[in-house]
């Protein structure tokens, strides 16, 4: 077997070796990009799951005589939806805020109440405008129906964001939408111990 003519050739062999590294990177690439979509998603919908269920575990009637103005400051049915709102904030530890929110008749989007301590600087108080809203968040609270989407950014940070109608006694009434911020880095943070 010493005979040269009998070996293969060495560039031959060795040419293969790039392409085989290649398709095995390509590989890892791909199945870390896929598990990173598929997380993603479960993510996105154990989000709206979590809205969906804290919007349906409100007490309607203290809501519905919120005016949406500093007017509520300080009453019980709004002192009422901070408390229950701080603790479904605590029951879902990855939440940064969770507020209640409503639509003015000019289209503004404003905040019935949120989570945050009273005299909190990230406190959204009762009738503040968001104006930072985005055209599927506009559209998502004009209408009540339910939405998982960002990164979006506004003047508190980048967010993922869940809102889930607050359903009246009628079945067709939204009294406000009920949303829940994750921060971006929290969402992706995640999603790479997941992938990885």
């Amino acid at each position: 077997m010493s005979d040269p003519a009998l070996r293969p050739p060495r560039k031959a062999a060795a040419s293969w070796k790039p392409a085989v590294l290649l398709a095995m990177t390509l590989l890892v690439i791909g199945t870390v990009g896929w598990t990173a979509w598929r997380t993603d998603r479960m993510m996105r919908t154990d989000l709206q799951l979590h809205a969906r269920l804290a919007a349906g575990g409100l007490e309607i009637g203290n809501i519905e005589v919120l005016s949406g103005t500093a007017a509520d400051i300080g009453t019980p049915a709004y002192q009422y939806c901070k408390y229950r709102l701080a603790r479904l904030r605590r029951a879902v530890p990855e939440c940064r805020f969770i507020y209640l929110l409503g639509h003015r008749p000019d289209g503004r989007t404003f905040i019935y109440a949120d989570s945050e301590p009273a005299g909190s600087p990230d406190e959204s108080p009762a009738g503040q405008l968001y104006g930072e809203a985005s055209p599927g968040f506009i559209l998502a609270v004009t209408s009540g129906t339910e939405l998982v989407e960002g990164p979006l950014s506004d003047r508190w940070g980048i967010w993922i964001t869940a809102l889930a109608p607050v359903m009246g006694e009628t079945p067709d009434r939204v009294v406000a939408l009920l949303g829940m911020d994750i921060h971006a880095r929290t969402w992706f943070r995640e999603i790479a111990i997941q992938a990885l």
